[in-house]
């Protein structure tokens, strides 16, 4: 994946499907957190957003949110769930 950000949006280009996306600021530090680190657990994908407020954990993320995120890039074949 190919990943470009401007003012809290990151545009991504999918190379092998052709297809051009545009994320949110959690989508993006998700996909920059994967792209670093490769397969992660929830809990340390949690960890990255706190960094995004500041803080060392989740505060201030909505209950929900780091879950729906990840389903969304799922469905956009940007990310694959990994059976545990």
């Amino acid at each position: 994946l190919r990943l470009r950000s401007w003012d809290g949006l990151t545009v991504v280009y999918d190379p092998y499907s052709g297809d051009t996306h545009c994320t949110d600021q959690l989508a993006s530090a998700i996909l920059d957190h994967l792209a670093g680190h490769g397969a992660s657990t929830l809990n340390d994908l949690k960890c990255v957003v706190g960094v995004l407020d500041g803080d060392e954990g989740p505060k201030g993320l909505e209950s929900g949110s780091l879950t729906s995120a990840l389903s969304e890039l799922e469905r956009l074949r940007l990310v694959r769930r990994v059976p545990e």
